[in-house]
Formats: C-alpha cells, structure tokens, sequence
C-alpha cells in the first residue's frame, strides 16, 4: 500500500512538471510566431493591460474616474481594511530558536565564466546548444 502511494506522488509530480513544461514551450512558440504577425501579437500582448484597468471606482460620495481620485479611493479602502501600523509588544528570539544568519552579500556578484561553463555542461545534450547561445549573447549585452 505504501509502495502505490509513493508511486501515485512520483506520477503526480511528473505529471505537474510536464503540465509546466508545455505551457512554458506553449508560451515560447507564441512569442516566435508573434514575429510573423506583429499587429495581432501586440493585441494580445496589450489586452492584459486593458483586461486588468481599472475604469471608475465606487466612493461614498460618487464615481471616481480620475486616475488621482481612483488613487484617493484606494487608499482610503486600504488604510481602514489594514489598519494604522502598530508598536509590537513582542518580537522573535531567533537565537534561542538556534537561528543563525546566513551571509547572503555573494548573491549580488555577477556570475563567472566557469560558473556559466559549468551551468551549460551540465544541460541536456538536446537543450545544450539553444541554451549556450542565449548565455553568450548575455554574457555578451552585459559586457558591453
């Protein structure tokens, strides 16, 4: 029975990873046919935008359908559901729960080259290739 469960997770979670796999190919091969067709694929690429803009906003006193009085209206909604900030009364001793610190300064240098060498030996055969050319055409763009 434990052996069916663990199978069962292993197949979820391959099933998850392919499901990511072709929605992210889905989305690269509709940028590269976007190139063909410039005008639909800025329509598409725009209708987020529009989807998501707000027009006019309900206040006590009316409609709000300047962009500052949307902003005013917004606000105001936020600071009553949130509150005004408070004084903590109590704080986390993360000594005591055997919290160290991590050092994280590095993650702001830039990558080497054996760094990235390393990263592409280690890609698929098949992936290698593609993915070496988009790493020297950055690496180029942030060199210049």
């Amino acid at each position: 029975m434990q052996f069916k469960k663990f199978l069962k997770a292993k197949s979820l979670g391959l099933a998850a990873i392919q499901k990511a796999k072709a929605r992210q190919h889905s989305r690269l091969t509709w940028i590269r046919k976007g190139d063909s067709n410039t005008g639909l694929f800025h329509i598409y690429a725009s209708a987020r935008t529009k989807k998501t803009y707000i027009n006019a906003l309900l206040k006590d006193t009316g409609i709000a359908v300047s962009q500052e009085d949307k902003m005013k209206v917004a606000v105001d909604f936020f600071s009553k559901a949130v509150g005004a900030r408070a004084n903590r009364t109590r704080r986390l001793d993360w000594e005591a729960l055997g919290y160290s610190p991590h050092n994280l300064e590095d993650l702001d240098m830039p990558f080497t080259d054996n760094e990235l060498l390393h990263i592409i030996k280690e890609l698929p055969a098949e992936k290698g290739l593609d993915r070496m050319v988009i790493l020297v055409c950055s690496i180029k763009s942030v060199g210049t």
